[in-house]
C-alpha cells in the first residue's frame, strides 16, 4: 500500500487496489528511482538504497520547488504531495531523508512507456534516454507515430539537466529544422516549420553535451483537440456501429490516437503543478480504437470525427483526447476564464474533480504550446442544473482556449448540443443547457453539431449515454468543413423570422424546406407538442401548426388575444417530434429555439 500511494501520481492510469503486477512493477519504479538519487543527488541528502548508506552528493538537484516543466511559470509541487521523501533500505520502504523529485521522475518513467489499450508496457529508448545520465527529455505529448500540424509553425518542447543557454535542435528528416534554448529552469521550446502533409519522418532532438532524442514513424497533418465529459468519453466499442467500425480500424492507419490519461483519484486531482500526464501515441487499429470497456481506449465520437476528415481529405489525422466522465465545465476553464463569468461553484459527487481549473492543469495546460487545427467539445450535462450560468462560461472557456494555444486565435470550435435525453434522466434541464450552449455561435469560427435528434432511451449505459456516436461525430465534421468554407449543408434549416399575422395567428419562415419528422429512438412519432407561445409573463401555451409550405409554418396561437410575445420549438429534453430538412439523404433537426414574436433577435434565456 506504500509503494501504491506514493505511485499513483506516476501511473495515473492505475485505479483500485494494485494488482501483484502493479506492486511489482511500481517496486521496480521506486529501486530506479532510489539508483537515479544515488547517481544525481538530491538536495543535501544522503541516499540509501540495498541495505548500504550512498554517498550522497551534495550538489544541488532538481528541487521540489521547481515549477512543473510542462507549465511555465506555473504552481509549485508540495512535499505533502508524496507523504514524504522515499527510498529502499534492505529491500522494504520506509521513509528516510532523499529528497526525491517527483516532477523529473515522472518525465523519465513516461519515457519508456506505451499506451496499448490495456495498460501500459514498457521498452527501452523513446522518448529521454534509458540511462541514469540522460539530458535531454521531451514533454509527454511526444512520441513514435505522432502527428504534428502541417502548414504551420510547430512547437517541440522538453526539458533537460543542461546549462541555461544550451542550444537545442530539432530536425526533421531533411524538410525541417528549429533552434530553441535552454532556460534556467532547464525548460525548452524549439519552433520550426511550416511542413506540408506527408510522411513518414524522423525527428532528431539534439543538444551539445545531451544523446540525441530521435522520434520514428512521424506525420505531419491535421491534428484535432477533443474533449468533455462522458460524452465525449464514451468508447468507440460501445457505439452502434461499433461491429463494423472496430473491424474497419485497422486500414486508417495514417489516423493517430493520443488519449491523456485521467490524473488519478479525487486525493490526486488538488496537486499542484502536476500537469506531466499518461499517454502515448498509437496506431489506429481494432486494439487501439475498441479495446477495452464502454469507455474504451479511444472517443467514439473524436474516433468517427477524425475518420470521416481523413476520407474527406486523404491527410494524416491525429486525434488528442482529454475528457472525463461526469465533470462540469468549471474545471477545464483555466483561471482567467474562471474570472470572465459570475462563475458558479461546481456540483458534482463527491469522487470527481470540482476544484476550479482542476483538469485545465492537468488535461489541457500542458499540450497548449501544441499547434491544434481545431477543439471538439462534447459537455454540459453535469452544468444542466447552472444553465442561466453555463453560456457565459462557454463562451469564455472557447475565447480562452483560443489565446492559450499557440495559433489558436482563429481554430474552429465545434460542440456538441446534448442529445435527446428522457426526462427521468435530463430532470426537464437539458432543453434550457441547449439554449445557453447556443450562445457560443455569437462567436466567430463556432459550430454547432446537433445531436437533437440522436436520443437513445434503451440505452445499456443509460439513457445519458445514446450509441449514435457515429452520427454525431460526422456531423462535427461537417461542421469544420462549414467553418473552413468547405461545406454549405452542415446545419438543418434555421430560422429567419416568426411574424404576428393576428392576435391568435403567427408565421415562421426557415432557410431552406422543412419537413416534419420522427427522430432516432422515439416512440410515438408527433405525440408531443411542437411548438407554444408564451406572453411578456413566459406564461407557455399550446400553437397549433395549421398551415405549411415548404419553407414556412402557420401557427394558430391557442387563446392568444394579441398578448403573444414568444415563440418556442422542441423545448423538452427528449423530444419525440421535430422538424427536419426536407431532402432524402443527410436530413439534419431543426435545433430548438426561442424566438421573440415580430424580431430578428433570439431569445436564449430560458426562464
Amino acid at each position: 500500500r506504500a509503494y501504491y500511494k506514493r505511485a499513483k501520481l506516476l501511473h495515473p492510469d492505475i485505479a483500485g487496489e494494485a494488482s501483484e503486477a502493479d506492486f511489482k512493477r511500481l517496486r521496480q519504479d521506486y529501486e530506479e528511482a532510489s539508483t537515479l538519487m544515488g547517481q544525481t543527488g538530491g538536495r543535501g541528502a544522503h541516499t540509501s538504497y540495498g541495505g548500504q548508506q550512498g554517498a550522497g552528493a551534495q550538489t544541488q538537484g532538481f528541487g521540489w520547488e521547481e515549477p512543473s516543466w510542462d507549465t511555465p511559470g506555473g504552481q509549485q509541487w508540495k512535499r505533502s504531495a508524496f507523504g514524504g521523501n522515499s527510498a529502499f533500505a534492505g529491500g522494504g520502504f520506509h521513509e528516510s531523508k532523499v529528497d526525491f523529485d517527483p516532477q523529473q521522475f515522472r518525465e523519465r518513467q513516461r519515457s519508456h512507456t506505451q499506451r496499448d489499450g490495456q495498460g501500459y508496457t514498457y521498452k527501452a529508448g523513446g522518448r529521454g534516454s534509458a540511462q541514469a545520465g540522460a539530458q535531454l527529455w521531451l514533454s509527454s505529448a511526444f512520441g513514435d507515430h505522432m502527428v504534428l500540424q502541417r502548414d504551420s509553425e510547430y512547437n517541440i518542447w522538453g526539458f533537460s539537466r543542461l546549462p541555461a543557454g544550451t542550444a537545442v535542435t530539432a530536425t526533421v528528416s531533411k524538410v525541417s529544422q528549429g533552434h530553441g534554448t535552454v532556460d534556467h529552469r532547464g525548460s525548452w521550446t524549439v519552433s520550426a516549420g511550416p511542413v506540408p502533409a506527408g510522411g513518414p519522418y524522423s525527428v532528431r532532438i539534439s543538444a551539445e553535451g545531451a544523446p540525441a532524442v530521435i522520434l520514428k514513424d512521424v506525420y505531419f497533418g491535421d491534428v484535432f483537440f477533443c474533449s468533455g465529459q462522458s460524452n465525449m468519453e464514451f468508447g468507440t466499442a460501445g457505439d452502434m456501429h461499433a461491429e463494423q467500425a472496430c473491424r474497419d480500424a485497422d486500414h486508417y492507419d495514417l489516423i493517430r490516437l493520443f488519449q491523456i490519461s485521467r490524473p488519478g483519484k479525487s486525493e490526486e486531482f488538488d496537486v499542484p503543478g502536476a500537469s506531466t500526464f499518461g499517454g502515448a501515441w498509437g496506431i489506429s487499429s481494432h486494439q487501439s480504437v475498441c479495446g477495452g470497456s464502454w469507455s474504451g481506449y479511444f472517443s467514439a465520437v473524436c474516433y468517427f470525427f477524425g475518420r470521416e476528415l481523413f476520407r474527406l481529405y486523404a491527410v494524416p489525422i491525429g486525434l488528442m483526447s482529454s475528457s472525463f466522465g461526469g465533470t462540469a465545465i468549471q474545471v477545464w476553464e483555466s483561471p482567467d476564464a474562471i474570472a470572465a463569468c459570475k462563475t458558479p461553484p461546481v456540483m458534482s459527487v463527491p469522487e470527481l474533480p470540482k476544484r476550479f481549473s482542476q483538469l485545465w492543469e492537468t488535461m489541457v495546460q500542458p499540450v497548449t504550446r501544441m499547434v491544434f487545427r481545431a477543439f471538439v467539445w462534447y459537455q454540459g450535462e453535469s452544468n444542466s442544473v447552472q444553465h442561466s450560468s453555463y453560456g457565459c462560461m462557454f463562451k469564455a472557456l472557447i475565447e480562452d482556449w483560443r489565446k492559450k494555444f499557440a495559433d489558436a486565435e482563429k481554430a474552429p470550435f465545434i460542440y456538441v448540443e446534448l442529445a435527446a435525453t428522457p426526462r427521468k434522466f435530463a430532470a426537464g434541464l437539458y432543453a434550457a443547457l441547449r439554449l445557453a450552449q447556443a450562445k457560443a455561435l455569437e462567436l466567430p469560427a463556432v459550430g454547432r453539431a446537433t445531436a437533437l435528434d440522436l436520443g437513445d432511451a434503451q440505452s445499456p449505459y443509460t439513457p445519458l449515454h445514446p450509441r449514435w456516436k457515429q452520427e454525431v461525430g460526422i456531423r462535427a465534421a461537417w461542421q469544420f468543413q462549414k467553418l473552413v468554407q468547405q461545406r454549405e449543408n452542415a446545419d438543418g434549416p434555421r430560422l429567419l423570422s416568426a411574424e404576428q399575422l393576428e392576435p391568435n395567428f403567427a408565421t415562421l419562415q426557415f432557410s431552406s424546406p422543412v419537413k416534419v419528422g420522427q427522430p432516432k429512438g422515439c416512440s410515438v412519432c408527433c405525440g408531443a407538442q411542437l411548438f407554444s407561445w408564451a406572453d411578456d409573463q413566459m406564461r407557455w401555451r399550446p400553437a397549433t401548426m395549421v398551415a405549411m409550405t415548404a419553407t414556412s409554418i402557420g401557427l394558430v396561437l391557442d387563446g392568444a388575444a394579441g398578448d403573444a410575445a414568444y415563440i418556442q420549438y422542441a423545448m423538452e429534453d427528449f423530444p419525440q417530434c421535430l422538424l427536419f430538412a426536407d431532402q432524402p439523404k443527410d436530413a439534419l433537426p431543426v435545433s430548438q429555439f426561442v424566438q421573440k414574436l415580430d424580431s430578428k433577435q433570439f431569445y436564449v434565456e430560458f426562464i
